[in-house]
């Protein structure tokens, strides 16, 4: 059985740490204020498809891998 939970701004900011490593590795300049869509391909200017590799490479990358989980992240999913 697998179970899935909702990890994108539920259980860690994820949209917090994407800009920084995005800027870092695309050299571009994305802030968190403006990624205000589920589709993020306006907050990034790309087609959908180059939206998902990104985000794709990203939960591969050592800064998913190292972001923190938000408080009491881990206290509800053990529950």
């Amino acid at each position: 059985m697998l179970i899935g939970v909702d990890l994108d701004n539920v259980l860690a900011r994820t949209t917090h740490t994407f800009p920084a490593w995005h800027n870092r590795l695309h050299n571009t300049t994305i802030q968190y204020r403006n990624m205000r869509e589920f589709d993020m391909s306006n907050a990034l200017g790309a087609p959908l498809a180059e939206t998902i590799r990104k985000f794709n490479e990203f939960y591969e990358s050592r800064n998913f891998a190292q972001m923190t989980p938000l408080p009491y992240a881990q206290e509800v999913i053990q529950q």
